[in-house]
């Protein structure tokens, strides 16, 4: 069995900036109620692995921080911010078969409306290469 870290809390932000960052830019109606109960359901589990007695205020906390900044104020901001949480992930997540459960999660997000866009599948290919580029 593969031994999955404990995720920080820089992990965890990193994860609901990427989840974040699929449903909110992968198609025309931004991020639904139902993409942020996927969020919130896959960052638990990345959680619990952990031993925190609150997991449920560190995911508050690492979403309140993440959208904003999915939000962005430009697209080069969002971008930055982008390349600067792929490379937490790849810091925090050393194993490639980790990364591609993150890169899971990130399609499973985009289900959770019942569409997957055309936007979305390209927005997971862009964090792919990031993930897992030697």
């Amino acid at each position: 069995m593969l031994h999955t870290p404990s995720p920080d809390d820089a992990l965890v932000e990193a994860l609901a900036f990427v989840y974040f960052f699929v449903a909110e830019h992968g198609d025309d109606h931004g991020l639904t109620p139902d993409e942020r109960v996927r969020i919130t359901e896959t960052l638990a589990r990345w959680t619990a692995l952990g031993s925190h007695s609150a997991p449920g205020a560190r995911i508050e906390q690492a979403m309140e921080r993440a959208l904003p900044q999915v939000k962005g104020t430009s697209d080069e901001a969002t971008l930055t911010a982008l390349h600067q949480h792929a490379r937490v992930i790849r810091q925090r997540l050393a194993s490639d078969d980790h990364r591609k459960a993150v890169l899971y999660d990130m399609a499973s997000v985009s289900r959770a409306d019942g569409v997957v866009t055309q936007g979305e599948r390209e927005l997971v290919t862009l964090v792919q290469r990031l993930l897992l580029a030697p």
